[in-house]
């Protein structure tokens, strides 16, 4: 996301900031905003903490949508017919 409104920034097109990234996961959107309330947190390498200082620092945002809207879906699972053939309209694709 950084590197992409980076790369928007210098060809001088206009976007959205903060930068919107949408997931399904809430275990990892909730890591983002706060390490409180999660006892093995303290395992997590450092690097990893990088997105919580982009959340904090209001570059980027994380949005929980359900599975069942998530399209990246798509390229990570095996789904059903209706539900692969809805993600590939949604793309423009099929």
């Amino acid at each position: 996301m950084i590197w992409m409104q980076t790369w928007l920034d210098e060809v001088e097109i206009a976007h959205m900031k903060p930068g919107v990234i949408k997931g399904d996961s809430r275990g990892a959107i909730a890591l983002s905003k706060t390490t409180k309330d999660h006892g093995k947190i303290k395992h997590i390498d450092i690097r990893h903490h990088y997105l919580r200082e982009l959340v904090k620092s209001n570059l980027v945002v994380f949005k929980q949508i359900p599975s069942a809207d998530n399209i990246a879906d798509l390229f990570t699972k095996p789904l059903a017919r209706d539900h692969h053939l809805r993600f590939l309209d949604a793309l423009s694709i099929f």
